[in-house]
């Protein structure tokens, strides 16, 4: 087996998974969007609030972690200084 085409197959895993990961979590997204109403009534009724702050704050790690990568990236007015 040659070194590039092992490299090669290695990307191709790595693309694989990063799509079944999107593929998941656009579904689970999907379902969470159509099925808010029911899932906020039924936790407000019962008083379970932890579930939706618990969400919030994954959504929230999920914005900064996001910054914080495209904050990595030298942006582009700044290469030719």
């Amino acid at each position: 087996m040659k070194i590039g085409s092992a490299i090669f197959s290695c990307i191709l895993v790595v693309i694989g998974i990063v799509l079944i990961s999107m593929v998941i979590w656009i579904v689970l997204n999907n379902y969470m969007m159509q099925n808010s109403e029911y899932i906020l009534t039924n936790n407000l009724k019962r008083g379970n609030t932890a579930l939706i702050n618990h969400m919030m704050r994954m959504l929230h790690i999920a914005i900064a972690v996001e910054f914080v990568i495209n904050g990595i990236r030298l942006p582009h007015f700044l290469c030719f200084i």
